[in-house]
């Protein structure tokens, strides 16, 4: 079983709240969901990212939000 990764929230420079993972078989995906401060953002990653990522142990969530704030 995968431990959940730990990602920071761009927006509020924390952990995010709430992380939730779903594999799908049929694609060969699995799609992260967050929350944090209210708002949610969803990623896919396929197994081959995966596999690539092997020390994948989180990442930055609300990037594009932050970019969008500050711009």
């Amino acid at each position: 079983m995968r431990t959940a990764p730990i990602i920071q929230c761009a927006i509020c420079a924390k952990p995010i709240e709430e992380i939730f993972w779903d594999t799908r078989p049929d694609t060969r995906k699995t799609i992260y969901t967050v929350s944090c401060h209210g708002d949610t953002e969803t990623c896919e990653l396929s197994d081959q990212d995966l596999i690539m990522f092997t020390s994948f142990e989180g990442g930055i969530a609300f990037s594009t939000k932050r970019i969008e704030a500050i711009t």
